[in-house]
């Protein structure tokens, strides 16, 4: 049985299951920030969960999960704190952004995860000279 830092990769009925569970209180935390706060949120916890990783890498997701539960503004977490997990999380946030827009049957989830796919997708695309 996987536990948390051990999911499988790539396990659709974990990452279903995952979508299932936390998809009401990422919405629930996210308040002002929308349902784009929310996909943030339910990334950045997909994130920290889906694998071991360094103690660092840990704090800066948990951070990011923060930053949407104390903002109110949905633009700010898009556009700031969106931007800053793709900035930490580089494919590993691309690969979960495409595993949870392809788990999830909510439309506005599956909207808002495509939202921050795209920010995310578009700020790694600055970077190429």
């Amino acid at each position: 049985m996987a536990s948390k830092n051990e999911t499988e990769t790539g396990g659709t009925e974990n990452t279903k299951s995952f979508i299932k569970n936390y998809w009401p209180k990422a919405m629930m935390i996210a308040g002002g920030a929308g349902l784009v706060g929310a996909a943030v949120w339910l990334t950045a916890r997909y994130l920290r969960e889906s694998k071991k990783r360094s103690r660092l890498k840990e704090l800066e997701l948990l951070n990011v999960e923060r930053e949407v539960e104390a903002s109110s503004d949905q633009m700010a977490v898009l556009l700031e704190t969106g931007t800053y997990l793709g900035d930490i999380s580089g494919e590993d946030g691309k690969k979960a952004l495409v595993e949870l827009v392809e788990s999830t049957d909510n439309d506005q989830a599956k909207e808002a995860l495509e939202v921050l796919r795209e920010v995310i997708s578009v700020d790694g695309k600055k970077d190429i000279k």
